[in-house]
């Protein structure tokens, strides 16, 4: 028994041994972490990935400390710096999957933070001299694109008899090295949309500094720095991302990501995610902790600090150059009161839509619009392009409140498409969401569709661009009925007879309405003062679809409000209703007579 015992103690000393990992074998190599790994967006570095637990990463160790002993001078020139490191992905497994790591040990080589090869080892193999010829190659490969020359000229190992002089090679250097000096010197251009850290233009730590320190060009710049993983940077990634969609021109909107370059935060002194700051001129505000953070307040925030404004003055010899910026625009023409101005501005904080917003008092621009009176004009791409015109007479008397919705609300519509066509899932979803589906029945087989579309969309543009702000936001959709025959029928209890037709579906509430069937199927204006009432709630409809499709749709529509704003709350009530339910089933059957509990079949 004590040979046995004595045995097995000495078999798993062998093999723990061999599973432990031996740390001296891997020497003193530069080592890599998520929060230093951002070193390599400056210079060249060759990265091998390992696992102190892999026996080919430690018999293959004392091969990479050789070769990093060999090339160290590399590391130190200044022009092309070239360096070796590792990766322990025993410790730092995320950052490995980042990088794709698949095996041990694998070999990636970075220029100036931009993943350049991979599966190093695959081409070199694991022979140290292979490995040193690979990093002295791709070193001057580096150092020639650093200096502006084509990679071809530094990694031919005999010059021809055509290499140019010593007096010509001086000269080219000189230039390049001044082009490079040069490009230094320009001024930074100003971001127009949200960039991450670690992409163009902003790839490097000195690139970051540049935006947010001294202007030279590249003005203010509002930063959001935030992880993936946390629930509040998600939460207002949307709003962010929206206000990156307005400020962008203005004010430079960049996200960084701490998770993947935590060295970064640190120097920035982030304590917490998410963290949202303004550098302007080498400054920096802090936007309030305890604020919330939506879309408005952003915005109300970077107005405060005079580094934003939401409506740019244009004159006529602008307004051309400034329409191209955005696929709509929004021109307020002849500013009124300043009460006005803010009114108008609010509306921008609360458009949706990415839309450009100008301002202008110039006459000029009143002949380009053809005697436009003041109000806000909706452009496509150009003055010549009119989509709707809406005058601020409209709102007269109205409040702030009431006001700066419906106007919003209005140039949402005027950016969306002005017809769509359904399919059976989305005539559902449509239903969830809209307010009401203004829907045309077509056949695609007639030879009429075309001109029945043209029909159709001009009477979703006369609905949408009337100054009418009282009008419902319906969706104008139209549905194949070659395609889906019977969609309505089993799905909704609704009876198409022929086509065209026309039906206007309130989903919230499961109401049908029908216009009167006298004239062609589109008698443009008996048909929006019809629709008008519909809006309105003065024309009378009929229920559509069963009591339990019916039903489910009221839940449905109820309780997705409800799992949006309080998802952690319906989590609750779900595992509570399923906690109730044995609970349930043991009430029913204290409920059930003794008789029939104790009835035998025979």
């Amino acid at each position: 028994m004590l040979v046995w015992l004595w045995t097995f103690s000495v078999a798993w000393a062998v093999v723990c041994a061999q599973g432990m990992p031996l740390v001296d074998v891997f020497g003193d190599a530069l080592t890599l972490t998520p929060t230093n790994f951002s070193l390599t967006s400056n210079g060249a570095w060759l990265v091998e990935f390992f696992s102190p637990y892999c026996p080919h990463c430690r018999n293959f160790a004392p091969t990479w400390r050789k070769v990093t002993e060999s090339v160290e001078a590399l590391r130190h020139d200044k022009d092309a710096p070239y360096t070796l490191a590792r990766v322990n992905c025993y410790e730092w497994m995320d950052l490995c999957s980042e990088q794709n790591v698949e095996f041990f040990p694998d070999a990636k080589q970075y220029f100036d933070g931009h993943l350049d090869k991979t599966d190093v080892l695959r081409l070199t193999g694991q022979d140290a001299e292979k490995i040193k010829q690979f990093v002295e190659e791709q070193q001057k490969i580096y150092h020639a694109k650093k200096l502006g020359f084509s990679s071809s000229t530094a990694v031919v190992p005999n010059a021809p008899a055509s290499m140019p002089s010593d007096a010509q090679a001086s000269s080219t250097i000189t230039q390049n090295a001044s082009h490079v000096v040069s490009s230094k010197a320009r001024t930074l251009e100003r971001l127009q949309n949200l960039t991450e850290f670690g992409t163009a233009p902003i790839e490097t730590i000195d690139q970051l500094d540049a935006y947010l320190g001294p202007d030279v060009g590249q003005g203010p710049s509002f930063v959001k720095f935030y992880s993936p993983s946390c629930p509040h940077c998600n939460a207002m990634a949307a709003a962010y991302a929206e206000s990156a969609e307005v400020i962008a021109g203005q004010v430079n909107p960049i996200a960084v990501n701490c998770l993947k370059y935590m060295d970064i935060c640190t120097k920035y002194g982030i304590e917490g995610w998410p963290t949202m700051r303004l550098y302007q001129n080498g400054s920096k505000t802090e936007y309030p902790m305890h604020t919330k953070r939506t879309k408005e307040l952003f915005l109300a925030f970077l107005r405060e600090q005079g580094v934003l404004h939401l409506i740019e003055n244009v004159n006529a010899a602008s307004l051309d150059q400034a329409l191209t910026r955005q696929k709509y625009s929004v021109l307020y023409f002849m500013p009124g009161s300043e009460s006005e101005r803010i009114m108008i501005e609010n509306v921008r904080m609360s458009v949706s839509s990415p839309m450009a917003f100008f301002a202008s008092d110039d006459p000029a621009v009143a002949q380009r619009l053809l005697g436009g009176g003041p109000g806000l004009f909706v452009l496509q791409g150009g003055v010549s392009n009119l989509v709707a015109s809406l005058p601020l007479s409209v709102v007269a008397g109205q409040s702030k409140e009431t006001a700066v919705p419906a106007i919003a609300q209005w140039l949402n519509l005027q950016a969306q498409p002005p017809v769509v066509e359904l399919s059976a899932s989305g005539l559902d979803s449509a239903l969830l969401q809209a307010p009401g589906i203004v829907m045309a029945v077509l056949s695609s087989s007639t030879e009429d569709l075309n001109d029945q579309l043209k029909q159709f969309t001009e009477f979703s543009h006369a609905w949408r661009s009337s100054s009418d702000l009282s009008h419902k936001p319906f969706l104008f959709a139209w549905l194949d009925y070659d395609r889906y025959p019977q969609l309505l029928l089993s799905h909704y209890r609704i009876h198409v007879s022929s086509t065209p037709t026309l039906l206007v579906l309130e989903g919230h509430s499961s109401i049908l309405y029908q216009p009167p069937t006298k004239g062609t199927w589109l008698e443009t204006s008996e048909l929006l003062l019809w629709l008008n009432g519909v809006s309105q709630g003065h024309e009378h409809g009929q229920k559509f679809g069963t009591v339990l499709t019916r039903t489910w749709t009221s839940v449905r529509v109820t309780s997705t409000p409800l799992v949006t704003s309080h998802p952690l709350l319906m989590i609750l009530v779900f595992l509570s209703l399923l906690l109730l339910i044995p609970r349930m089933r043991r009430m029913l059957l204290r409920w059930v007579p003794r008789s029939h509990a104790s009835t035998k079949m025979v």
